[in-house]
């Protein structure tokens, strides 16, 4: 039972369709038929003695038992590169898990999927859009090989610092009339994140007042809420010039914000091939970042 459930063309077809939502897509994410796809999670669900999806006119969807397994189906995989790495061998197919926040996904993600290509074309990427806890965390569980993190936001980071942002406030054309409001109309992030509580404690320094004009979890929303006038953004400057919005940078009568050291973090103990060679190629020739 133990060797077959290490059958990892199984679990790499198990993630291709929770992730893709249809056998017809994981197969061609995978190289595989629907047929086939279909024949090898019955078989995955057999070994295991549990229905992971549900199969209708639909769509598939996971089970209790479904959920429960990406985790565990992610752990197999990286333990598979462990010992190919270990063995001096590199599995050039396969999936490789990445991770990035989405505030400089627009200046750094091209370059480094196109880096990724570059060393490995075969390779299907699984890649995670969230925050720097989020990513850490998924990172720990073995479901991430390597994430771009800001150390502003979780002290004590060791990885290199490949990418430096800066933080600018951003509104509309006509935004001076917003940027000299008391309190200070302000478009952020959602409640509990570090990047919330660092914006308003720099305001608080600066003993200007602020109101939230606008709550939400993506930086697209933050963009859109401050063209449109409801409040003054707290973004990358790439974000704004990448957004093709009307926006501008607003500076007068308001505090500096920081600059964003971005780190390249791998998982602690866990050697892998494939993440060795990219994170020799980011330090020998460092990313074309526009």
């Amino acid at each position: 039972m133990y060797l077959y459930l290490m059958d990892t063309d199984l679990v790499r077809s198990f993630i291709a369709v929770t992730e893709t939502g249809s056998f017809t897509r994981a197969g061609d994410r995978i190289g595989r038929t629907q047929a086939a796809v279909s024949q090898q999670l019955k078989r995955l669900e057999e070994l295991l003695g549990a229905t992971l999806l549900r199969r209708s006119a639909a769509g598939v969807s996971l089970t209790s038992d479904g959920r429960r397994f990406p985790t565990h189906a992610h752990r197999l995989l990286a333990a598979e590169r462990e010992a190919l790495s270990a063995m001096g061998q590199v599995d050039t197919g396969g999936f490789l898990g990445i991770g990035m926040p989405e505030i400089y996904t627009a200046t750094l993600l091209p370059p480094v999927l196109r880096r990724v290509r570059d060393l490995f074309p075969d390779i299907t990427v699984s890649l995670e859009i969230r925050e720097t806890a989020g990513l850490l965390a998924l990172m720990r569980d073995g479901m991430l090989d390597f994430c771009f993190v800001t150390d502003r936001e979780t002290p004590g980071l060791a990885g290199p610092v490949i990418h430096t942002e800066q933080v600018i406030w951003a509104g509309p054309p006509d935004g001076a009339s917003l940027a000299a409001q008391r309190p200070l109309p302000v478009v952020l992030w959602r409640q509990g994140t570090e990047y919330r509580r660092t914006i308003l404690s720099i305001l608080s320094r600066a003993d200007i007042p602020a109101r939230i004009a606008v709550n939400t979890q993506s930086v697209g929303g933050m963009l859109i809420a401050a063209a449109s006038g409801l409040g003054l953004a707290a973004v990358a400057r790439s974000n704004v010039a990448a957004s093709g919005m009307d926006l501008v940078e607003m500076g007068e009568g308001l505090p500096p914000l920081p600059k964003l050291e971005i780190r390249f973090e791998t998982p602690a103990g866990r050697k892998n091939t494939i993440t060795d060679r990219i994170a020799e190629s980011l330090a020998e020739e460092p990313l074309m970042i526009a």
